[in-house]
């Protein structure tokens, strides 16, 4: 999982300490600068990782504004028991944050480990992905996990060279296994992958289409708007009423295959 950090420095080495083994996740550090609400955005994360003490309080406002209306990514707040901290602990409890970590008391490396288990067990689950992973048994496992990877977290695959790199193939050989599985394009499995996502956060009525676009690093909305019509027939706004999950997966797996 990409995981951003918010926090003072004592906590972030614990942090590092506990996931420096796991390969699985990769921690970053964008400074709490006037900017931060704009970092998250760009981020593109699958955790937020907030020390509330460590937020500048004019930051807050914005802060607790972008929370309210993001579906993803998953919030974790760690914290001291200094009351500072705690009154933003609760502050941003009353938003839903359900995930504590206090300092000194659940940040074992145990605890850790197994609140980020839970995490990426939280995780979107692509019923896309479900329809797609019988197609690839024939091909090697790194492809297999890279496609599994895209649609887990299709912001984190925004072309066909990520795809590749993360099959550790060239894109032309990418390619040539997937079209033996039956998948037409690399290139359209990726944007059914963020079609569907973004469809997904639509149907959660808390998000816009040009938010939502954000989230996915579209250069522009209008190219998120090209690609779900391409695929689909209908713009992304439209999409979230014309047709329920069943019917847009099967709208998307039919242009996969043919």
């Amino acid at each position: 999982m990409d995981v951003v950090a918010f926090l003072s420095e004592p906590l972030l080495t614990t942090l590092r300490v506990v996931l420096r083994t796991d390969s699985r996740h990769r921690i970053r550090t964008p400074p709490p600068v006037p900017g931060l609400v704009a970092a998250m955005r760009d981020a593109g994360a699958d955790v937020l990782i907030l020390e509330p003490s460590a937020i500048p309080a004019a930051q807050w406002p914005d802060l607790i504004a972008y929370l309210r209306g993001v579906e993803l990514p998953t919030v974790v707040v760690y914290t001291t028991l200094a009351p500072p901290a705690m009154l933003g602990t609760v502050e941003l409890a009353r938003l839903g944050v359900r995930h504590i970590v206090l300092k000194g008391y659940d940040d074992t490396p145990r605890h850790f480990r197994a609140l980020f288990d839970l995490l990426a067990a939280e995780l979107w689950r692509s019923p896309l992905h479900d329809q797609v992973a019988p197609l690839l048994t024939n091909v090697p496992g790194r492809v297999r996990d890279a496609v599994a990877f895209l649609f887990r977290s299709p912001h984190r695959v925004r072309n066909v060279e990520d795809l590749a790199s993360l099959a550790a193939v060239n894109p032309r050989t990418l390619h040539r296994w997937l079209r033996r599985s039956g998948i037409v394009s690399t290139k359209r499995l990726i944007a059914a992958a963020r079609v569907e996502w973004g469809i997904a956060q639509l149907r959660s009525g808390s998000q816009s289409v040009e938010l939502v676009s954000a989230h996915l690093h579209y250069d522009t909305t209008r190219r998120f708007r090209r690609e779900a019509h391409l695929l689909t027939g209908a713009p992304p706004a439209a999409l979230r009423w014309t047709k329920d999950a069943d019917s847009l997966t099967d709208a998307l797996l039919a242009r996969l295959l043919s």
